[in-house]
């Protein structure tokens, strides 16, 4: 499967394997995707550069608690006060941030 790299407390990125070579810059994802406001009240946005596939949100156990396809904005409001590692895919990378939910 892919390898995970994690470049802070707050963010990671999974590569996935490709049958060619791809070279990604890590300061192109780094500055690729942007979430706000975090913490939320419940309504997050999502900036990137490229379109993005797929979004999951996981509890703090690792529980999938939401799955979303290509929006750029998504309501967490219904979601209880805590913790959230948000999964992004986009282009054949994942990115996981962590957004805390007031």
């Amino acid at each position: 499967k892919g390898a995970i790299k994690l470049i802070d407390n707050d963010f990671a990125v999974e590569y996935r394997r490709q049958a060619y070579t791809a070279s990604v810059n890590q300061e192109e994802i780094v500055s690729n995707i942007t979430l706000y406001p975090n913490p939320t009240n419940g309504i997050i946005n999502i900036e990137s550069n490229n379109p993005i596939d797929k979004i999951e949100i996981y509890s703090i156990l690792g529980k999938k608690v939401f799955g979303k396809t290509t929006k750029n904005t998504i309501d967490i409001s219904h979601l209880n006060s805590g913790i959230y590692m948000i999964k992004i895919e986009s282009n054949d990378v994942i990115t996981y941030k962590r957004i805390v939910k007031k």
